[in-house]
């Protein structure tokens, strides 16, 4: 069965999953980040079959000191940056391939 990481605590919490026990030379084919999306209480749920990245593309003659390391971040971000430039964009593209997707964060003037 294939399915969305997101789905996996819930899926575990309820029952209708159950662990993996796996070699370490089995997890040693994939990142080691990778595994973070079916790890939930310690215990692997599934296997990695995608990555996910999010980049931040940015003017940075809008932007003061260092970019965000965290999506949420890019909220508040918006927001300092809006007031001061009303004239900057903000867009939001994603990116679906097969096995890989992802989503870009552009700031520009």
């Amino acid at each position: 069965m294939i399915w969305a990481h997101d789905k996996l605590g819930e899926w575990a919490d309820g029952g209708l999953i159950a662990p993996l026990e796996l070699s370490q030379e089995l997890l040693n084919k994939f990142f080691s980040k990778a595994w973070q999306a079916v790890l939930h209480e310690d215990w692997i749920w599934g296997y990695p079959i995608s990555l996910e990245t999010e980049t931040l593309i940015y003017n940075k003659k809008l932007l003061e000191g260092s970019p965000p390391t965290t999506l949420s971040d890019l909220v508040s971000l918006k927001e300092q940056i809006r007031k001061k430039h009303p004239e900057a964009f903000f867009y939001e593209a994603s990116l679906n391939r097969r096995l890989h997707s992802g989503r870009q964060f552009i700031v520009a003037s």
